[in-house]
């Protein structure tokens, strides 16, 4: 083992992305997680370079190559179902090039959806120690600035969260629109287990404090389905580190004592803490949890949209429906309900099919690890409309990805250091 490892990291030495690939891929993070980038610069000219850049691994018969094919011809097959089978409601039939435009549109938000897989495969297998550090860092810098300015926002502003439309992705603050709220619960649901070997505690409390300031932001944003979902992950996580089945029941109990005190404990919070903004969210989710409603939020109506994109998709599951009437607000269930079974199941299966090429041949504890990460993917997806939330599908298939095969090489370093 030690001696194979060895010869690895001998040989991903003399590895090195060119300069030009890696200034492309700092360009493309700053697209995908910074707004004033993405909100400046033509989807048509990212999705351009993209995909050239992806077209050529193929051609020049890379190992990225034959996910880079599929990934283009599922994006394009899926277009021209959407084209074919249903009516647009963003794009005008009198424009000039409509058929085009329409084609385009679709593709970029399903190729870039997935687009920042390639760039993990590529940074994983090819990247130098120092260009992972550096694209590493830069992330977070990136992540942080959007994520601190628009919790900022949000403190200063607290009906921001009810209209974000009113905040323009170019105003001075540099508010980030509501899909970054998507990618919270991901990173929530996998920093514990970044940290969970590390016995600094030092380490402990730096991630400690960072949850509690993405909980908070969540509450601020006012997203009761992020900060169930964000909560799910981490009790994924901590279940699968746990390895006795007693153990396993024994937290499941408490886990359902807690859910069941849960309105009670919010509703008490709520009437001793200072801000009222705060406040008023904590009563809101305590009614969520308790009754399934509340002012501002209604459950019921949530799941009468989900209700009705089902018998939608029932009423049609071949051909889809050529036009719904009401967003069905969950992307996953839209879908099959927009192009059928045909292209629902395509879209399905390209999550899937990332997902398995992400960590083959890892320890199956690495791909629990992954697995929670995309149920909360999943969650998020039958629950929101995350089909153009790009920040989330960074968050999935590159920043996420990285911190575990960070985690992975520290983990072999160490197993290396003991055996030596």
């Amino acid at each position: 083992m030690g001696k194979v490892y060895n010869q690895e990291m001998q040989w991903q030495k003399k590895t090195k992305l060119s300069d030009l690939e890696f200034l492309f891929f700092i360009f493309v993070i700053a697209y995908y997680v910074l707004p004033v980038v993405g909100a400046n610069i033509p989807f048509i000219l990212v999705l351009g370079v993209c995909t050239v850049y992806a077209a050529f691994l193929w051609l020049l018969k890379k190992r990225e190559g034959n996910y880079t094919l599929f990934l283009i011809v599922a994006a394009l097959g899926i277009s021209f179902l959407f084209l074919i089978l249903t009516d647009s409601a963003t794009i005008s039939p009198t424009v000039s090039n409509y058929y085009v435009k329409r084609i385009l549109s679709k593709f970029n938000q399903v190729f870039m959806t997935f687009f920042p897989a390639v760039i993990f495969f590529r940074v994983r297998r090819l990247a130098s120690e120092k260009q992972k550090k550096l694209l590493f860092g830069f992330v977070i810098l990136t992540f942080g600035y959007v994520l601190l300015n628009t919790t900022l926002e949000l403190i200063r502003n607290g009906g921001a969260a009810r209209d974000w439309e009113n905040f323009s992705e170019q105003t001075e603050n540099n508010v980030g629109t509501y899909a970054f709220v998507y990618a919270i619960p991901l990173l929530i649901a996998f920093l514990p287990v970044y940290f969970s070997n590390d016995k600094k505690i030092g380490s402990t409390l730096l991630v400690l404090g960072i949850m509690a300031f993405m909980f908070l932001f969540l509450l601020l944003a006012q997203y009761t389905l992020a900060l169930l979902i964000s909560f799910i992950g981490i009790m994924m996580q901590a279940l699968n580190k746990i390895k006795k089945n007693i153990t396993k029941v024994l937290m499941i109990f408490c886990l359902v004592f807690l859910l069941i005190s849960l309105p009670s404990i919010l509703s008490f919070l709520a009437n001793h803490i200072s801000s009222s903004d705060i406040s008023i969210r904590l009563r809101e989710l305590a009614s969520f949890f308790g009754s399934g409603s509340s002012g501002g939020y209604n459950l019921n109506g949530r799941l009468s949209l989900y209700w009705q994109t089902i018998l939608a998709f029932i009423k049609s599951p071949i051909l889809g429906n050529r036009s719904l009437v009401f967003d069905g607000h969950a992307t996953f269930l839209t879908v099959f309900a927009d192009i059928g079974i045909l292209g629902g199941g395509l879209f399905v299966y390209l999550y899937h099919y990332t997902k398995k090429k992400m960590f083959l041949g890892e320890k199956r504890e690495v791909k629990k690890i992954f697995s929670t990460v995309f149920t909360c993917l999943v969650l998020m997806g039958l629950t929101n409309p995350i089909h153009n939330a790009f920040p989330l599908a960074f968050t999935m298939w590159f920043f996420v990805p990285l911190l575990l095969d960070r985690k992975i090489e520290k983990e072999k370093k160490d197993e290396e250091t003991l055996g030596n």
